[in-house]
């Protein structure tokens, strides 16, 4: 398993304060058609404690 540094896992990523507000982003990202359901998950960052969003792996299932 590869080991994340902080600038990867938060550069350039918009950080939402809340999982509720991460996945109401990804709603609003599948109704403007930007993205297909299933294919963005919400996750809190171990770096600065905040939530972001990106793209599912692994068969449409979160990463663990």
């Amino acid at each position: 398993m590869r080991t994340r540094s902080k600038g990867r896992s938060c550069a350039g990523k918009r950080r939402y304060e809340g999982e509720p507000s991460a996945d109401k982003a990804i709603r609003e990202l599948v109704a403007a058609k930007r993205v297909t359901p299933g294919s963005m998950h919400s996750y809190q960052c171990r770096f600065c404690d905040g939530w972001h969003i990106g793209h599912t792996r692994h068969g449409g299932r979160r990463p663990q």
